[in-house]
């Protein structure tokens, strides 16, 4: 992460996080939104907030109110940047939230913009635009703003697809090492709320500053999508700093790969694997 908050539109230097929300009847929304720049978090609730609904055609919609296509709208994004980044005021493009037959762009500025004017020369096949200001609220926080959660399993679903891509069988079940720092009193602690969850202690740290804990599970997303919550909440409750988790590669063979393991910390994967907007 970096050091100073990037004040660009595009946010190109910032973290994107990709996670998943869902509608009232249980249709899904796929959600990119930007992470862990404090310039837009102090200004989500008094800033200007604007959306531009990218909104498709019937036909390009499937039965679950997903538009397809939606590579159409990647250039359309930057169109909008830029012309942000052209006007007086900062601005921040913040999330891009897909889903109920629409990609919804959202924007922070500061300064009023007339958005009219400027979807009205953009084009995209199967695509209309239109905008609307929004008022900020803790329902459209959740719904934008990733929280810890989010963070930690768009990291695990990219170390996934790295296991998946050097031939890893991911739903095989493995040792997997997962890594805490803390003192150690609260750290014997949240070794104790994770043991019904199959987790012991494998190893402490030099002084015992962190400790590693460790259970047999495969590294398939539903096994993150059910542990990582439980993870996250136990640090919280323990205050200490859960860091990801590491495994060895094991083919579709059952066979340990000696040269590759997938690998700790989620800090590491951060620098590694930014989530890109598109």
């Amino acid at each position: 992460m970096r050091s100073t908050p990037d004040q660009s539109v595009t946010g190109n230097e910032d973290r994107w996080v990709l996670f998943n929300r869902e509608f009232s009847d249980g249709s899904p929304i796929v959600v990119v939104g930007r992470a862990g720049n404090s310039l837009i978090n102090e200004r989500l609730a008094t800033s200007h907030l604007t959306i531009v609904d990218c909104i498709a055609e019937d036909d390009l919609v499937n039965d679950w109110g997903m538009p397809q296509h939606t590579d159409r709208l990647y250039a359309i994004e930057d169109k909008l940047s830029e012309k942000l980044e052209a006007l007086p005021g900062q601005a921040f493009h913040i999330a891009s939230v897909t889903g109920n037959g629409a990609r919804r762009i959202f924007f922070l500025h500061d300064e009023p913009v007339d958005f009219s004017t400027i979807i009205s020369g953009l084009a995209a096949e199967g695509y209309r635009f239109a905008s609307s200001a929004a008022a900020y609220s803790e329902k459209l926080h959740n719904l934008i703003v990733p929280n810890a959660v989010d963070c930690q399993l768009d990291a695990d679903r990219q170390v996934i697809a790295s296991l998946s891509e050097n031939g890893d069988d991911v739903d095989t079940p493995r040792k997997t090492d997962f890594w805490f720092f803390g003192n150690s009193t609260s750290l014997k602690g949240l070794a104790a709320d994770l043991e019904p969850w199959g987790f012991n202690i494998d190893r402490w740290m030099t002084e015992e500053s962190g400790a590693v804990l460790t259970c047999q599970t495969s590294v398939n997303l539903t096994s993150f999508q059910q542990l990582t919550p439980v993870l996250v909440a136990a640090a919280e409750k323990r205050q200490v700093v859960y860091d990801g988790w590491e495994t060895v590669v094991v083919g579709s063979d059952g066979i340990v790969s000696e040269s590759e393991q997938f690998q700790k910390p989620t800090s590491m994967f951060t620098k590694l694997f930014g989530a890109k907007k598109n």
